[in-house]
């Protein structure tokens, strides 16, 4: 397709595929079947959705705007479908801190996806996962990688600071050397889960995870091991656990040593979370200086 754009004296185009008819004016008819312009446009249409992500249906609370944003394919960690998905993440963090606001510090595109990074601040009034509030104002970080199709959002791979968070709000204490009587040093590697387990399928989940759990007490290495649970009003379970591993070399050794044993009894992991419909999250953590 041949689009006319007529060029005054003082302007400069320079246009690799470009034919020049000569006249009173210049004027340039550019070949836009290349791909190149519309990439650049369709890249900074998605900045600015994840922008009205952030900015308009977060810190203005018009959920309704996910609809516009979000594909009816994306997908949550828990297996959720749409917008009501993303909707039903985003309300829990908002009921347990209301004034909750994130600033996003970068935003960068490349092909169909968006980087964003962001800082959040807020007080926590309401119920945290499985922690009562604490009335305590906290700050906290986080980035995510968002996948796009057709100009809405279909994938979110986040990845926020949840050992900072927790340590902020008290849960968790900041020296974490006092954990255990076995000393804590800055090379300890701390690991943090967080299931959602449906209510049909707590019983099995349990037997299993204390299994688990019984394990991985006996492992060398291993400082201090805690978990947390709740109970929403459907019935269904949230389970936080938190490991904290003398240094990485334990922490492999630990990881070699559950997957020798899973392997013993014919366990797989994966294929029983996927069964039991068990939403999970991961997050591995050093210690800040």
């Amino acid at each position: 397709m041949l689009c006319q754009v007529v060029i005054t004296p003082s302007s400069t185009l320079f246009a690799k595929s470009a034919h020049i008819i000569p006249g009173g004016h210049q004027t340039i008819l550019l070949n836009t079947t290349t791909k190149q312009p519309f990439k650049l446009i369709t890249m900074e249409n998605n900045k600015e959705v994840i922008r009205r992500l952030f900015e308009d249906a977060l810190n203005k609370r018009n959920m309704g705007l996910l609809t516009e944003l979000v594909s009816a394919d994306y997908t949550s960690s828990d297996g959720e479908k749409g917008a009501a998905a993303m909707e039903k993440t985003f309300r829990g963090l908002i009921k347990a801190f209301p004034d909750l606001q994130w600033h996003i510090k970068e935003l960068f595109a490349e092909g169909e996806k968006v980087f964003a990074s962001w800082d959040v601040q807020g007080t926590n009034t309401g119920q945290y996962q499985v922690f009562a509030p604490t009335g305590k104002n906290v700050t906290g970080s986080g980035m995510g990688v968002f996948t796009f199709k057709d100009g809405k959002i279909v994938q979110s791979d986040v990845q926020t600071d949840r050992l900072g968070f927790l340590q902020a709000l008290d849960i968790l204490p900041r020296d974490l050397s006092h954990l255990n009587s076995k000393k804590t040093t800055k090379d300890a590697v701390v690991l943090i889960d967080k299931f959602i387990v449906p209510r049909q399928s707590i019983d099995e989940f349990s037997k299993q995870a204390n299994y688990n759990s019984d394990f991985i007490k006996r492992l060398a290495g291993l400082i201090e091991q805690e978990v947390f649970k709740s109970t929403d009003d459907q019935g269904n379970l949230t389970i936080v656990t938190t490991a904290v591993w003398e240094n990485e070399a334990a922490f492999e050794n630990a990881k070699k040593a559950v997957f020798a044993e899973f392997q013993r009894i014919g366990f797989n992991p994966s294929e029983f979370v996927k069964r039991l419909n068990v939403g999970q999250e991961r997050g591995i953590y050093c210690l800040a200086d």
